[in-house]
């Protein structure tokens, strides 16, 4: 509806009276056609020369008096609004307005003005309440993507400025920023539990960690008061510092505290063993010194190639003598050996060979011994084998008898040549 000019109600049988001379800023009249065969009336609102034909006073009073009470609403809404549903709530109130009939009177007009300054404010509200909630929802995001980080420091000044972040937002509105908050708090928390919990771990492990220390460095004390054997001690030592490695870390602190104990225990073990070595080596030298000359002496006796006796026990003097001089060191004293053995074996070779020598001529002469008795046991078995057979031929008793007294002095002999031939059987 709009107001217009109605120029045919100018006319002299127009009569125009007024209804309401003040309603909602305008006149309301009653048009009435007193010429026309049938008298006619209409219902008009007036304003400033121009009208606006109406069916009904009562329809038009029932539309504006609701659109005020929907300016109230819409005018308590913007003030009340708590939360994006409010944004809902306005759009079902002007739906409301724009389902009723404009009439286009000043107090609607003023009306429509006020309904627009309170939707402005209610939605710039609501678009508020909207993007901190989507902005909150990011940060929570991202409080989730850091929450099973494990770069603490990182993550913790991360969680940090996410923090800063959300403190500069308003509110995403009633009706879910409690649990927005809920949700971003939980998240942090998850990270921060997790931390905690990491850092008591760390502290324990560094409890440990700092106890079995303080345990090794008690063994390397005791370990370094009683060194009967430097490379023994070296050993356990280096299984000590194997623990050391595994304890892990006691904090920075005390890590440098508790290695310095230890690794001073270990310099002295170094210096200790250093000083052992220099005065290990001298014994070693003066050793090798004494079996240097003893494998020049073993030289000049075999070149004697003379095995008497006396250098026979002189030789074997130079034997008890080397077990004497003492250790010459593993990197020489092997080779001062096999030196020594060498210039040994010249001479006992020869000897050996000069025994072995008389040795075959001795089983070559006892050969012959044992050969020429087997020889005079054969002629006398044979000898008597042809007295027993003369014995068996002859009648005579003297004569029997003459020859049974050979044969039992040929038995007699050849039992002692059996005797003679074991014993010089049993001599090598």
């Amino acid at each position: 509806m709009s107001f217009v000019t109605m120029p045919e109600w100018n006319n002299e049988n127009k009569v125009i009276t007024v209804v309401e001379p003040h309603l909602y800023g305008c006149r309301v009249v009653r048009v009435e056609d007193q010429g026309a065969e049938a008298p006619s009336s209409v219902l008009a609102l007036e304003l400033d020369g121009q009208y606006e034909v109406i069916t009904s006073l009562d329809e038009l009073t029932a539309a504006v008096e609701k659109k005020i009470g929907l300016e109230k609403q819409i005018h308590e809404l913007a003030k009340s609004c708590r939360d994006a549903s409010g944004r809902s709530e306005y759009e079902k109130l002007r739906a409301d307005w724009d389902e009723l009939t404009d009439y286009e009177t000043p107090k609607e007009k003023e009306l429509l003005a006020q309904v627009e300054e309170s939707a402005g404010r209610l939605l710039s509200r609501v678009e508020g309440y909207e993007r901190n909630r989507k902005e909150k929802e990011a940060l929570i995001a991202r409080a989730k993507e850091l929450a099973p980080s494990t770069e603490w420091k990182k993550t913790s000044a991360a969680m940090k400025d996410l923090m800063t972040q959300w403190k500069t937002l308003g509110s995403a509105g009633d009706d879910c920023n409690d649990a927005l908050w809920d949700t971003f708090r939980a998240a942090r928390q998850s990270f921060y539990d997790a931390q905690d919990a990491h850092f008591k771990e760390m502290g324990e492990k560094r409890e440990s960690a700092k106890a079995a220390k303080t345990q090794i460095i008690a063994e390397a004390t005791e370990l370094m008061a009683n060194v009967r054997n430097w490379k023994q001690t070296g050993e356990k030592l280096s299984v000590l510092m194997d623990r050391w490695k595994m304890a892990g870390s006691a904090g920075k602190e005390d890590d440098d505290a508790l290695w310095e104990q230890f690794n001073a225990l270990r310099s002295s073990y170094y210096t200790g063993r250093k000083k052992f070595i220099k005065g290990q080596e001298a014994q070693w030298n003066a050793a090798a010194e004494k079996k240097r000359a003893l494998i020049e002496e073993a030289k000049s006796i075999s070149a004697l190639h003379d095995t008497s006796a006396e250098n026979t026990e002189r030789m074997k003097a130079l034997v008890t003598e080397w077990k004497q001089a003492g250790f010459a060191g593993r990197e020489q004293d092997d080779a001062l050996w096999n030196e020594f053995c060498a210039a040994k074996d010249v001479f006992w070779n020869e000897k050996h060979a000069q025994y072995d020598a008389r040795h075959n001529e001795w089983l070559s002469k006892r050969q012959d011994i044992v050969g020429r008795r087997k020889d005079r046991i054969a002629d006398l078995q044979e000898l008597n084998r042809k007295l027993h057979d003369r014995v068996e031929e002859s009648s005579n008793i003297g004569q029997v008898a003459k020859l049974s007294g050979y044969i039992a002095e040929n038995n007699a002999e050849i039992k002692k040549l059996q005797e003679e031939i074991r014993d010089i059987e049993k001599k090598n």
